[in-house]
Order: structure tokens, then C-alpha cells, then sequence
């Protein structure tokens, strides 16, 4: 499927979090690596739990669209400890089927990494499946690196 137009990143509205929850579960679910290490009722139980308290303490989301308005893909940052300001993030990301391998991504991503630059972040977090060869090259060709692997 072609994309309508031009891409732009939002911020994510209460309105968006139901896409935003559908695009990142989509994404924990298709890493198998990871569900075998927490079982599949842990993360859920564990994504539940971060929605509910997203709310009440909202950490940034956004998302991308099109020239129509139709969502194409979203990403969490989350605080990656508990200093203040905040010196870590980590990454959730998730596109569209349709809409994958067309730079929404690495949008997602350049959006981010401006927020975290802002902030003064010192580092980022993305946990990634082994097997997920296409996001790993995205990832190393923004200049990520590995830092280690969970076994």
C-alpha cells in the first residue's frame, strides 16, 4: 500500500493510546526471544499495568501519520531509571504491516532521539529480537550500538 502524502510525528493524544498500545503489542508479540524469557502473560500483565498508570503519569509518545490523518506507527519512551531529570530512555516502537520499510521508523526514532537531546539524555535503551535482522539495521545505521545481550 502507498503512503498518502507526506509523513509527520505528533505527540500522541489520549485518543491515540489505544493504537499506541495495539502497535507495541504487536511488536512485543512478534519478538520471540523476549516472550520466551518473560512468558507471554508477564508482558501482558506488565503492559497492562504501564497503561493504566500512563494516564495518571504520562511518558512521551508519538505517532506517525499521514496526509489524511491515518496512523502508520507509533513509539513509547520510557524513563529508563528514576533520576531526575531523567538520564535514560528506552524504546518502544511498532509500524504497520503495510507501512514498514518506508523511513516511518526511523521518523519515529529521529523524533525521539530530538525529544531525549532536549532532555539531556545521556543514553538509550532498545530492546530488540535477535531474529528482527530489519530492525537491527535501522537501529545500527542511526548509530546505535550493542551494548549487551539478555539471555
Amino acid at each position: 500500500m502507498m503512503l498518502n502524502g507526506p509523513i509527520t510525528v505528533r505527540e500522541a493524544t489520549t485518543e491515540d493510546i489505544p493504537f499506541v498500545r495495539a502497535m507495541i503489542w504487536e511488536a512485543v508479540v512478534a519478538s520471540p526471544t523476549l516472550v520466551t524469557l518473560d512468558g507471554i502473560e508477564t508482558m501482558q500483565q506488565y503492559e497492562d499495568h504501564y497503561w493504566r498508570i500512563w494516564y495518571e503519569h504520562p511518558d512521551p509518545v508519538f505517532v506517525a501519520i499521514d496526509a489524511t490523518g491515518h496512523k502508520l506507527g507509533a513509539i513509547t519512551i520510557k524513563p529508563n531509571d528514576t533520576d531526575e531529570p531523567v538520564s535514560g530512555w528506552r524504546i518502544g516502537i511498532g509500524v504497520e504491516a503495510f507501512a514498514r520499510g518506508q523511513g516511518i521508523g526511523k521518523r519515529l526514532i529521529e523524533r525521539s532521539l530530538a525529544f531525549a537531546l532536549v532532555k539531556n539524555t545521556m543514553y538509550f535503551n532498545i530492546f530488540v529480537d535477535p531474529m528482527n535482522n530489519q530492525a537491527i539495521a535501522l537501529y545500527q545505521h542511526l548509530g546505535f550500538v550493542e551494548v549487551g545481550k539478555v539471555v
